[in-house]
């Protein structure tokens, strides 16, 4: 195939010798008729040869391209497999992300609703708690009132005997006397009667007295001291400083379960501490109680009197008290 090749290739020279030859004929020479008549034959050869080479090369050149083309035909046959191939994994790809987006989804639902409860149970803890400190005030309470009732309940009945008693001599001797009633559990014959302030609520437990003053009263919405609660602050620490002049008095600020921390305030903890030193501050600057018989402490919101589930729990136990402990001379 070289070699046809390289036959092909003399068809450029011996056209040239053609042309060669036909300047010599035109010269018209006798000596150069032989020698054009040779190259004319040369020229009939090497063009025989020539279109043989071209025809041969042509041949095979055909050949080689029908072997490209079924090597092209079998690339495109390949390369539609491959393509169909491809199309189906992609379908497949698809098919398992949407399957993966959905179970994303549901996990997601899941996390949310399992997050739902147990915000849920954490509320209900917090309930459960609140209800069973409620159940133990209210068994203190219980248990105070019924010692109370029993101390009053003997008071009774030794002012029943000691009238009876002086009755008795009254007849005989012709005097009269009078029993004093004293509280039980509170100092001495001065404290038998509790001190009156309106707009609070004063009680005893055990030798102490309690005041309770309504944090609706004293305060604003904002958590700050309004004018009607520094005047029963007056009030308060007015008759107390005469009645107990030296007793000491604990400062304890309470606010309900379920009320909303005022502006300003992180935490409930925070409000009552600011509030029950507002409370303390009024005490002290207007002289009514030096800083040494003052305490003053937090109580947030673990020490209801009464169940915040109703508007007036939750008023009553948000509040300012004043537990005093008189003087034993007092």
């Amino acid at each position: 195939m070289k070699k046809e090749y390289k036959l092909y290739k003399l068809i450029p020279i011996l056209r040239k010798l053609g042309v060669f030859m036909r300047t010599l004929k035109m010269i018209n020479s006798h000596e150069t008729q032989f020698l054009m008549n040779s190259l004319r034959k040369a020229c009939q050869i090497g063009t025989v040869l020539g279109i043989v080479s071209v025809f041969f090369a042509s041949g095979c050149s055909s050949t080689n391209n029908l072997t490209l083309q079924g090597k092209v035909t079998d690339l495109q046959n390949q390369q539609i497999a491959v393509q169909n191939e491809r199309d189906a994994w992609k379908n497949r790809y698809e098919e398992l992300a949407n399957s993966n987006r959905v179970q994303v989804h549901a996990i997601a639902a899941s996390r949310h609703q399992i997050q739902t409860l147990q915000a849920e149970q954490l509320v209900l803890q917090k309930q459960l708690k609140d209800t069973l400190e409620q159940v133990a005030n209210t068994q203190k309470q219980n248990e105070y009132l019924s010692n109370q009732l029993a101390k009053y309940e003997d008071i009774r009945r030794s002012q029943e005997q000691g009238t009876t008693f002086l009755s008795n001599k009254s007849e005989n001797k012709g005097t009269e006397l009078s029993v004093p009633s004293p509280i039980a559990g509170v100092g001495g014959t001065q404290d038998a009667y509790l001190p009156s302030i309106p707009g609070t609520v004063v009680s005893t437990h055990g030798n102490k007295i309690h005041i309770e003053l309504p944090g609706n009263t004293l305060f604003e919405s904002s958590g700050s001291l309004s004018p009607s609660g520094q005047n029963l602050i007056r009030q308060v620490a007015k008759v107390v400083s005469q009645r107990y002049p030296n007793a000491m008095i604990d400062i304890q600020g309470h606010v309900s379960t379920y009320q909303k921390v005022s502006a300003g305030f992180k935490d409930p903890k925070q409000q009552t501490m600011s509030q029950a030193m507002m409370v303390r501050d009024v005490m002290v600057n207007e002289h009514f109680f030096g800083d040494e018989s003052l305490n003053v402490s937090a109580h947030g919101t673990n020490s209801p009197i009464i169940s915040s589930g109703t508007e007036k729990g939750a008023q009553r136990n948000y509040r300012v008290e004043l537990v005093i402990t008189p003087n034993s001379g007092e």
